[in-house]
């Protein structure tokens, strides 16, 4: 889940410097930002093991 959410930083800090035509934020920046404005922590909503006998044909 960390890997996870470090790949949604890192996409969201490319689109957040996007929006103009220079670099918004540097990374110091954009960590202020982020302390600010936290995102979600990803949680797993599904249980996967709960889900085998629907999904018997792909195991």
């Amino acid at each position: 889940m960390d890997k996870f959410q470090d790949e949604i930083i890192k996409q969201f800090f490319k689109w957040m410097n996007r929006r103009s035509q220079r670099n918004s934020f540097t990374w110091e920046k954009f960590r202020l930002f982020l302390r600010k404005y936290p995102l979600p922590k990803p949680k797993i909503k599904v249980n996967i093991y709960e889900l085998r006998e629907h999904i018997s044909y792909i195991l």
